[in-house]
């Protein structure tokens, strides 16, 4: 769950707040370990092959390039087969979004998303 904006959101019980950025913070289960390292939110629950990795920031200059312009970029560099998802993360459609999965050969899922807001 992303909120924006609502300071007086209620945490549901079993949840916790996490803010990987000052835009937005989300609300996971408490079970869930995260780790920053500056620049990236790494998320996930100990014994489950996904890991959800969140990079957030402010492009101040240059142009916009789009979510799935980037998601392609992203692609182009990978090995393995991605399966791009045909809906986003966010249900908002003004919410310029793509995603993609691989899982590598540990079983490891990967999801590559791309969220951009103008």
């Amino acid at each position: 769950m992303i909120a924006e904006g609502n300071k007086n959101l209620k945490t549901p019980l079993g949840f916790k707040p996490i803010r990987p950025s000052a835009f937005y913070e989300l609300l996971l289960p408490e079970a869930v370990h995260e780790d920053y390292d500056g620049k990236v939110a790494s998320i996930w629950t100990p014994g489950q092959p996904l890991v959800l990795q969140l990079s957030s920031y402010v492009r101040t200059e240059g142009p916009q390039v789009g979510a799935q312009t980037r998601l392609n970029d992203r692609l182009a560099k990978s090995q393995g087969k991605w399966n791009v998802w045909t809906h986003g993360i966010r249900l908002d459609r003004k919410v310029d979004q793509a995603v993609a999965e691989t899982t590598d050969d540990r079983g490891t899922v990967r999801v590559h998303g791309y969220i951009l807001w103008f």
